[in-house]
Order: C-alpha cells, then structure tokens, then sequence
C-alpha cells in the first residue's frame, strides 16, 4: 500500500449528536496525523428541520436513494483522485447510494457497522424491554407490526423497504465491513447463512479507540472510596433502574450514578424510599465522570440490551478501574478475567460486591483500543481491502 493514501470519510451525522459522531471525528483526526489525505463528505439529519412540505415529502424516496449523494461523490471521486471510501453513518440523508457509485466507479469502499440496522430496522435488537431477534429469523415484517423504528409505523415501513431493495439488489456485497466487536461479526455472520445479504469474506473486527492513552494520568493517583459507579444514561433498556433496586441488598459500599435521562425521577424517589446508599449525581462533564471513576473500587455496567461499542468501558479500564458487567452482548466481548468480571444473575451480582471479588483485579487494557495500535489495524484492513480490488 503506498504510504499516503486519498480518503473519503462519509458519514450522517443524527440529529442528537452521538458516540458516532465521535469516533469519526477522532478517526478523521486519526487519519489526518498519520500523513493521509482525507476528505468528509457530510449530511446531518438536523437539516430535516429546515426543508420546505416538498422536500419532507420527498425525504423517504431520498433515505433509499440519493440523487443527491450520488452527485456529490462522483465529483469528490474524481476530483481528488480517491482511494478507498470509508463510510460510518448513511441514514437518512446520504443513504445506500454511496455504495452504488462506489461499485460504478470501481473505488473499494467499506463501512463502520455501529448497530444492528442490517439486521434490523430500529438497530438495536431490542424492543419492548427486551432482546428481540424476530427480523433476521422470522422476516423484517416483524418490525412494521410492532412499529419498531421511533414507534411509528409509516418510518418503519420506509426503512424496511429501503432494506428489502437494497437487499434485491446484492449491493451489500460488494462492501467490506468493520464490525466493532466479535459479537457483532458473529451475530452478522450467523443471520447471513440463511439471508444472504453479505460477503463474509470481507468482515474486519476493530474496535473504537481512546484518543490518547495520557488523558487520564491526572486521575491515576486519586484515592479510592468504597463506592461503585454507573456511568451512562438513565433509561430502562440500560438496566440502571433494576441496579439501583437490588442496591439493598448490598451491605455498605456507595452506588454513585453519573447520567441522566427518563428514570431520573424514579430513580430519585426509589433512593428516598428505601434510604439507599445511592448518590444520583446526573449528567457531568467528562473531567468530573473520569474523577469519579478513578476514586471507584469498579464500574458497573448492568446494560440489558446488545449495545454497541461502549467507550465508558474502556475509559475506566484506561484509568486502571476494573469493570463489573452483565453477561450480555457486546460487554462481554470487552469485559474479561483481565480487565472485570461478568454477570449472569441478581445473586452473582450481589456477592460480587459484597465479598469484594473485583478489588483483586488490576486491568490490562487491549492495546488495540489506544490510538497507535488501532491506526495500525485499520491501515492493515485499507490495505487488505485495496489488494482485493485488484
């Protein structure tokens, strides 16, 4: 592979700004100091706001097809003599046509899978509190009867036909895909034995990465407090509401709960009502969540949904904080014997902080999750994928 290389990095920013949001901005900037020439291609979906009653109307021929898109792309295409294109988010504005003038043009390109959307139209394989697999097993017409995308039936009806198009079309076969986690590229491949919507040929793992492993050096030294820490929002699907219940049971370290969201109010009136040993402390700025973090015995993450590739974890392991997880998803492809201990039940819960199991744990972080190595991984998956377009 030569040494510099002409990037396109495409992605739709939502229109609540999110963990990808960040991680294409920290790869762009990635990409950028390694010496590459990288171009962004941008929509953000905030737009949306801003269109006329025609442009809303056209909006769901424009999420399975953009003219748009196509247009842009071809140019940045020619006019900067691109390489590789690097896509992370394509919904609503960008869509699947990216794909397609990248097969045109004969230019290798490859996406950042950051959920389940493939798979399944709301991306989470979760609904009604709860993991659901039904549209990979049993059909994407699943998704339409419990109205799974935003809980309207019309938005999921236009993402299930964007699927099912693109689907007929095999145009996912021709992208590579880097999944974030093995679970992810396991539960991928499984569900493409019977769909056959990819190529399992072109699936890469790597990880997100922390943007400089001496960010948290100020908090290395802090002294510890007999107290645990949640760091996340506050809605049901994170299990931080059953975690707070179960807290009676714990006999005397401190729950701290860094966050918020729809359970604030719950949450508040359960600590009240049952004088628990919790401190909801709500949202926080980054440099008082990483203090908080480095003076806890463990992070706690009760997640009962697949998730994603949550930064809060290895941000703790960052700081030497060992991590106590749920048994599920993608937390368990994070959370190891070096780095935490995983849960299955109430009761293991329970005597993992009331007989102190974690304190022994002095984590080691994957090296893959700091900059220097990561960088590493994805140039050797840019290389792979340019070899194979040959």
């Amino acid at each position: 592979m030569k040494k510099s290389l002409n990037i396109l990095l495409v992605h739709n920013f939502y229109q609540n700004s999110g963990g990808e949001d960040s991680v294409f901005f920290n790869e762009y900037n990635m990409l950028m100091n390694a010496g590459h020439n990288v171009i962004k291609y941008t929509e953000d979906n905030s737009d949306i706001k801003k269109m006329n009653i025609f442009q809303k109307m056209f909006l769901p021929f424009t999420m399975i097809y953009s003219f748009k898109t196509k247009r842009n792309i071809k140019k940045i295409i020619k006019e900067n003599n691109i390489d590789i294109i690097h896509v992370h988010n394509i919904l609503n504005l960008i869509s699947p046509s990216v794909f397609y003038i990248a097969k045109k043009m004969n230019i290798p390109i490859v996406q950042t899978i950051h959920n389940f959307r493939y798979l399944c139209p709301n991306g989470l394989f979760y609904r009604d509190s709860h993991i659901c697999e039904e549209c990979p097993n049993k059909g994407l017409k699943c998704s339409i009867k419990h109205n799974c995308y935003r809980g309207s039936k019309l938005q999921t009806i236009i993402n299930v036909l964007m699927l099912k198009i693109h689907r007929k079309t095999k145009i996912y076969k021709s992208v590579n895909f880097i999944f974030l986690t093995e679970f992810n590229k396991d539960k991928f491949t499984q569900y493409n034995k019977s769909l056959n919507i990819f190529d399992t040929n072109k699936f890469y793992v790597k990880p997100n990465f922390i943007t400089s492993k001496d960010q948290h050096n100020n908090f290395l030294f802090l002294e510890k407090k007999n107290q645990y820490i949640y760091v996340g929002r506050t809605e049901k699907e994170k299990g931080i509401f059953d975690l707070v219940k179960i807290w009676e049971n714990v006999t005397d370290a401190k729950l701290i709960i860094c966050g918020s969201g729809s359970l604030d109010n719950q949450i508040k009136n359960l600590i009240q009502e049952k004088h628990l040993n919790v401190e909801h402390k709500g949202f926080m700025p980054h440099e008082k969540v990483f203090e908080e973090i480095s003076q806890s015995i463990a992070l706690i993450f009760p997640s009962t949904c697949y998730e994603g590739f949550p930064m809060t974890l290895i941000e703790s392991l960052n700081m030497n904080i060992p991590v106590i997880a749920r048994n599920i998803g993608n937390a368990s492809s994070i959370v190891n014997k070096e780095s935490g201990l995983l849960y299955d039940t109430e009761k293991e819960f329970i005597e993992i902080i009331n007989k102190g199991k974690i304190k022994g744990i002095k984590p080691q972080i994957n090296k893959l999750y700091l900059e220097k190595d990561n960088y590493l991984e994805l140039e050797n998956i840019y290389k792979n994928i340019m070899e194979e377009k040959k």
